[in-house]
């Protein structure tokens, strides 16, 4: 039984269209607000150092705009990247700013420094995708009833699933305390030796997953929704989501 209000929505934080689009392919039920219908005033600081730290500086700047023009809604964001284990982890968190430039620009300058580090073959070149994903402006009540909730007990037991508590004061306050759940979805895989399909964005033509052969930009959506980290970070959400929605 939900202890939310009729007409709720969920505000997506992300001006990466690709993502939004994921999403709406991921939650076809959910009413979704985007920035491009609800800009913020100003564009969230990413300086954690955690996928985590980003995402929820980004959910709470949303939920801050959300509750000061009055919308009804759950803010939404997500931080990923690539983290590469022969680069030392990186790019990481600096996975959209790597180097200046496109996509291709970045994805090219894995390669070239992979290779200058003398990483070969796939099993030196292991990597992985994270996605941390991250709701805020849940309520006390709303905590207490997904923490009572089977579908989310292994989750939290585990880790994949963890809660953050925003205080009253403070600069990422939103006006009173605000409770985020925070979900963390990791995709394996290596780094192919060069770029392979025209599906997907980002790192996707240069990344393959654990067991796979071929770069994730040439798998269909469905395939990727269901290998991507994005893909399970959601679905850890997911129970949350239609707990706290009402259609």
């Amino acid at each position: 039984m939900s202890v939310n209000p009729s007409g709720r929505s969920i505000y997506l934080i992300t001006g990466n269209l690709h993502k939004v689009e994921e999403f709406k392919r991921l939650l076809p039920t959910m009413n979704l607000l985007s920035l491009k219908e609800h800009p913020l005033p100003h564009e969230p600081v990413e300086d954690a150092d955690t996928f985590i730290g980003n995402a929820l500086i980004k959910s709470l700047t949303g939920l801050r705009h959300a509750r000061s023009v009055g919308l009804n809604t759950l803010s939404l964001a997500d931080d990923s990247g690539l983290s590469v284990d022969a680069l030392d982890g990186a790019p990481g968190v600096f996975s959209a700013r790597y180097v200046e430039g496109s996509d291709a620009d970045r994805a090219q300058a894995v390669l070239t420094r992979l290779s200058e580090r003398g990483a070969l073959t796939p099993q030196e070149r292991t990597a992985r995708f994270s996605c941390a994903l991250t709701l805020s402006g849940l309520t006390t009540e709303e905590r207490a009833l997904l923490e009572g909730s089977p579908l989310l007990q292994r989750g939290l037991q585990e880790g994949s699933l963890s809660w953050h508590v925003t205080p009253d004061q403070g600069p990422l306050s939103c006006g009173a305390q605000a409770h985020s759940l925070c979900a963390l979805g990791l995709f394996e895989g290596y780094i192919a030796s060069s770029p392979e399909g025209a599906r997907g964005f980002g790192y996707d033509p240069i990344f393959c997953a654990q067991g796979h052969t071929r770069a994730v930009a040439t798998l269909s959506e469905a395939q990727k929704d269901a290998l991507s980290h994005r893909g399970q970070a959601l679905a850890l959400l997911k129970p949350a989501l239609e707990l706290l929605i009402t259609p």
